[in-house]
């Protein structure tokens, strides 16, 4: 998908769940676009739920350290499905 990072892509469009774009490894060209042009996106899920990524390591620090304000405590913040098990 790197070709489609060069500009023509719109970034609200981006789908960062979607494993395509790290088949080849990060995806640089477009986390560099996204803190350009979009360093706050949200990222709609298929349920309407989503989340908020962060590109810009000033926002991800903020961010990181006001829990008051930013949290994933209601509805979590793992894409992948948590799998409960009895630690004995």
């Amino acid at each position: 998908m790197a070709e489609e990072t060069k500009g023509s892509l719109d970034l609200a469009e981006v789908d960062l769940t979607d494993s395509a774009w790290f088949a080849d490894g990060p995806p640089h060209e477009l986390f560099a676009r996204m803190r350009a042009e979009a360093p706050v996106h949200w990222n709609p899920g298929p349920d309407g739920s989503g989340f908020w990524s962060l590109t810009r390591k000033d926002d991800i620090a903020a961010v990181s350290r006001d829990t008051a304000t930013f949290s994933s405590h209601r509805a979590g913040s793992s894409s992948i499905p948590i799998r409960w098990c009895r630690l004995t």
